[in-house]
């Protein structure tokens, strides 16, 4: 089952954090990055996280970069804000600027129905005169969901063991260890498509597309193929090419076997044993591996887009990226980028072993981000993750 962080409770960590610290804040000076580092290593103290790494930023300037414990821990390997790891959930930010992108390309428009763009039909057997948009992808309105057979998407490299795992992921261990590598298409097809092989009755919401709230990592990667399609090329080379690359995030990719072995971090999951390396077959909504050190050059670019000063898209473009898709608030998703706490813009992520926030503030021009090479499971492990995250919020940069 994939293993998103839950919005609420970040809600309540985030709108603590800018809305408490924003009345009590340091005024920016020599003092605030030996009070920071030492404040966060405080945190790490506690043992609930092998490592982690923070970022604080402007668009031009690095305010605060560091890493605090292990990415491995039996090897004694520091965390680094060059450890890289899957960045889980944040990969979603990359579909809405690539589908920016293509649309200024002139290859697809954000109402256009995602089966101009298939090579199957994808329809919601309760609404079938209903089109599912691009918009809907974007936005988690789609009516798709995540049924069970969401879990083979994992890939892990060794077989998985019960004596590893907590109980409550045992019965899903067992998918795990029988999934097969097969291409994107294929495994969206086989789980959308009425004809798919792993279609469930559950598959789509009782709901009509553009209607209600629903996350979908299905419908984030099929998102990601229809993009693909519109640019005929592959999804992986398009962002490579036109983000990757015109950022210089040398240390971003989709292969971990691009990553120097020194720099790869072990993942430990919720009960702090570590866990095989693995990958995911639906890769756009989860599957790119980065450092807070690579990562802080795109969420720099953001910044810089939301004022014109961009590489890759204009302001008017990050601007319909950003802003609400409806006036309600059970509506917090903007195109692949979450807006349930304005003004900040980001997303959040969370896997096996890896927990992530990126966000930032387009009004102050100030971003922050956290890199965890650990599940946040326990509600000790959920409050030091948090607890760092509200500290980056404290300092006046």
């Amino acid at each position: 089952m994939k293993m998103n962080i839950k919005l609420t409770t970040i809600i309540i960590f985030l709108l603590s954090c800018y809305f408490i610290h924003g009345q009590n804040i340091h005024n920016s000076n020599s003092n605030n990055f030996d009070s920071i580092s030492r404040d966060l290593k405080r945190i790490y103290e506690r043992n609930e996280l092998a490592g982690f790494a923070v970022s604080i930023f402007g668009k031009d300037s690095i305010f605060f970069q560091s890493g605090f414990g292990y990415a491995d821990k039996s090897k004694k390997i520091p965390y680094t804000v060059s450890s890289n790891q899957l960045i889980a959930s944040i990969s979603k930010t990359f579909i809405g600027v690539s589908l920016m992108i293509a649309i200024e390309q002139n290859k697809m428009k954000l109402d256009d129905d995602v089966n101009e763009y298939l090579n199957f039909k994808v329809i919601n057997p309760n609404f079938p005169d209903t089109k599912i948009t691009l918009r809907h992808l974007a936005n988690h309105t789609s009516g798709i969901t995540d049924p069970k057979s969401y879990n083979k998407t994992y890939l892990f490299s060794k077989k998985l063991k019960k004596k590893n795992w907590p109980q409550q992921w045992h019965d899903y261990l067992k998918i795990y260890n029988r999934n097969k590598d097969i291409p994107l298409e294929k495994f969206l097809e086989n789980c959308l498509s009425e004809k798919g092989i792993w279609f469930e009755d559950d598959t789509y919401s009782e709901k009509a597309s553009g209607t209600d709230y629903e996350y979908s990592n299905l419908g984030s990667s099929l998102l990601a193929l229809a993009i693909s399609n519109a640019v005929k090329e592959s999804y992986k080379e398009f962002v490579k090419k036109n983000i990757f690359q015109p950022l210089r995030m040398d240390a971003t990719s989709w292969d971990n076997n691009f990553v120097a072995e020194d720099l790869r971090v072990t993942y430990y999951i919720e009960n702090g044993n570590p866990i095989p390396d693995y990958r995911i077959l639906t890769y756009p909504d989860g599957g790119i591996y980065s450092s807070v050190g690579d990562l802080t050059k795109y969420c720099q670019e953001m910044i810089k887009c939301s004022i014109g000063q961009g590489k890759i898209l204009t302001k008017e473009s990050f601007l319909t990226m950003t802003k609400p898709q409806s006036i309600s608030n059970d509506f917090p998703d903007a195109i692949c980028w979450d807006l349930s706490f304005a003004p900040l813009i980001g997303h959040a992520g969370n896997e096996f072993g890896s927990s992530t926030l990126m966000y930032f503030n387009p009004k102050s021009g100030i971003g922050q981000i956290l890199f965890s090479n650990n599940s946040i499971g326990s509600l000790k492990q959920e409050k030091a993750f948090f607890d760092i995250f509200n500290l980056l919020f404290k300092y006046d940069f």
